[in-house]
């Protein structure tokens, strides 16, 4: 009988034994914490991607002891810690939103559970919607809703530039008598646009030096172009619809990975756009002596060049790939590094850790763009990033203008690199610090007691001039952070793998030959264009 007992309890032991081994961590009891998140997206918009940052505060949060889940599909969301301190983190993550959509979430910390960790270039991102802006503009503004808005734009000095509401598909355009920095605040979602593209008080090109394209990345929304389109989707059996504001279609098909469409000499016009999947559009006055600035999505990038492609690295022992019709280059980039690829035509590029992309024309660089961080944000206390390229042909005394404003008053501010003289300056709020430099591609650093905004255009404003403003808030996207709730066990969760594109077929440019090809294109828009016509009547 004690030899049957004692198997007995062999056998239970053994099986004790093989639960904790096996057990997953994430099932034990944890004495831990967790906070409940809801994300609501409130613009009437599809967000896909929408990239979300987010600050957590409590005494209990530890070093590295945190993940996050959605609590609907029970997976986990894979987030970059932008910034932490004793009781805080600052967290950024993607989520993709549709209109309406609420999100719930659940951040847990001290619970034993580790997060899965992505490579950065996952989190960087430029999101050019959203419903406060700081910036600077030569001559007009273009305020595009894309929600009915209640819209204020003040100035340095305390002065009204606007006020009102501005119906969703529509754009208030602002003319000023002066170059000046603004401050715009709205209760719905914008796009802001500065441009100094056309005669004053004009939307149209009126010749050969009036040029500059600018670039966003998304699934829907509206922009205002002055002529040109490039629409290149980033991923493959993505079907794509472009109209203008008032319905008349412009594009509507499929696109796979690397393909491109491309419109040019439309009327200066609001278009709206809508894709399944994110597209890159390149648009504006198209030239030789185009420039614009792109941040990748998620690392890779299929686009459009103009003649050139530079490429900026952040960090060392960056791993490029570069492909283009009948080019590829393989190369390895060290921190504040730029490489520049002469090539005209659909491209692709990935890379392993954050980058910004340059898209250039054969010529020098006239035009100018607001500089993003590497993790595309639209203010920090410290920027690396190079100049446009300098002009000895059509320009006598040509310079790159380094721009940097301060939101707040009593700002440090100081641009050095290979400017032609450094600057260190105080800066009151909306005040703007300037420095110059006559070398092409120049390196530029540039560091501030509080966060600035960086803005690189040149000494040539006029009618060159035209790009977007990065938000710094979207109050579209509604946050609401729980309390503090403590909790004795947690759910299994499944962990996520870093996201790759899939493998491109050929690039193609989808756009009609000869005079035949565009007579029949023409006519095979028809149908769309009449049921716009009706639905919109």
């Amino acid at each position: 009988m004690i030899v049957k007992y004692n198997e007995i309890v062999r056998k239970i032991i053994i099986i004790l034994i093989l639960v904790l081994v096996f057990l997953p961590t994430h099932l034990s009891a944890a004495n831990g914490y967790k906070k409940d998140i809801v994300i609501k997206e409130t613009g009437g918009l599809k967000r896909n991607p929408s990239f979300i940052t987010l600050t957590v505060e409590d005494p209990n949060l530890s070093n590295d002891d945190y993940i996050l889940v959605d609590k609907d599909t029970k997976k986990e969301i894979p987030f970059y810690v932008v910034e932490k301190e004793k009781g805080k983190i600052k967290i950024r993550f993607k989520l993709n939103l549709d209109r309406g959509e609420e999100k719930h979430l659940e951040f847990r910390f001290s619970t034993g559970e580790k997060r899965s960790i992505l490579p950065e270039k996952d989190f960087s991102f430029v999101n050019y919607i959203g419903t406060e802006f700081y910036g600077i503009s030569f001559e007009k503004i273009y305020l595009i809703a894309l929600k009915d808005s209640d819209v204020k734009v003040t100035n340095k000095d305390g002065k009204l530039l606007f006020s009102g509401k501005i119906k969703y598909g529509h754009y208030e355009r602002i003319d000023l008598a002066s170059p000046q920095s603004f401050h715009v605040v709205s209760n719905g979602p914008l796009m802001v646009t500065v441009s100094s593209i056309g005669k004053p008080g004009k939307n149209l090109p009126e010749d050969k030096s009036d040029d500059d394209i600018t670039s966003i990345i998304g699934t829907e929304g509206f922009f205002f172009t002055h002529s040109d389109i490039f629409v290149t989707s980033l991923f493959d059996n993505n079907f794509v619809r472009v109209e203008d504001s008032g319905g008349e279609l412009i594009y509507k098909g499929t696109l796979k990975a690397g393909e491109t469409f491309k419109k040019l000499g439309l009327y200066p016009s609001l278009l709206y756009y809508k894709a399944d999947k994110p597209v890159l559009i390149q648009y504006g006055k198209l030239d030789d002596s185009s420039f614009t600035v792109i941040t990748p999505y998620l690392g890779f990038l299929y686009g459009y060049s103009f003649g050139e492609v530079g490429i900026f690295s952040f960090e060392n022992n960056t791993n490029v790939l570069f492909k283009g019709d009948g080019k590829t280059e393989k190369f390895n980039l060290n921190s504040k590094e730029f490489k520049l690829i002469s090539y005209e035509g659909t491209f692709e590029v990935n890379a392993d850790k954050p980058i910004i992309i340059y898209s250039l024309g054969k010529s020098s660089n006239f035009g100018g763009e607001e500089i993003p961080t590497h993790l595309g944000f639209s203010s920090s206390t410290k920027f690396d990033f190079v100049t446009g390229k300098i002009s000895f042909k059509y320009s006598k005394g040509h310079k790159r203008l380094i721009n940097v404003l301060s939101p707040e008053g009593n700002n440090s501010v100081e641009i050095n690199g290979k400017v032609i003289k450094p600057v260190k300056v105080t800066l009151p709020s909306l005040g703007i610090a300037q420095g110059e430099s006559n070398e092409t591609v120049s390196l530029i650093n540039v560091s501030s007691k509080i966060p600035v905004m960086v803005f690189e255009t040149s000494n040539h404003t006029n009618r060159e001039i035209f790009f977007n403003l990065i938000p710094v808030e979207d109050k579209s996207i509604m946050i609401t952070i729980g309390e503090t709730v403590s909790v004795s066990s947690t759910t299994p969760v499944t962990p996520v793998k870093p996201q790759k594109p899939a493998p491109p077929k050929k690039p193609e440019l989808k756009i009609p030959e000869g005079l035949v090809g565009k007579v029949l294109w023409e006519f095979s828009l028809l149908p769309d264009r009449f049921k716009s016509f009706v639905d919109n009547v």
